[in-house]
């Protein structure tokens, strides 16, 4: 799997894998489906919520991977950084990276808390 979290479209099976994961376990009710815009979550959040119409919001997009955005975990095993980062650290990416984190998970957490 390759560490491309800003891609707007599906690729492969992963919706194979979520469909299946549908059938296989029991997702709590919700009230609201909250979503980024990109495709790839909003197909998963009609595969697992199909009577809900997600709330959209573009801050939630995901994760800039910086440096290690389309290398699979293979190809970073012997860098220190990604070796950091899978230790729970947060690598030096580059600054953008960095804030860009840190921005998305304050901006979700702002955006549930004004969820009723």
């Amino acid at each position: 799997t390759r560490l491309e979290e800003r891609k707007t479209s599906v690729q492969g099976s992963y919706d194979k894998i979520i469909a299946d994961m549908a059938e296989q376990y029991e997702y709590p009710q919700v009230d609201a489906v909250i979503s980024s815009p990109l495709n790839r979550c909003l197909e998963t959040a009609k595969i697992l919520y199909p009577e809900k119409s997600p709330i959209i919001y573009d801050d939630l997009i995901e994760y800039d991977f910086g440096e290690f955005e389309g290398l699979t975990a293979d190809e970073l095993k012997d860098e220190e950084t990604f070796g950091e980062w899978l230790a729970g650290g947060l690598p030096r990416l580059s600054e953008r990276a960095t804030l860009n984190f840190r921005n998305v998970c304050s901006v979700a957490l702002s955006i549930l808390w004004r969820v009723p």
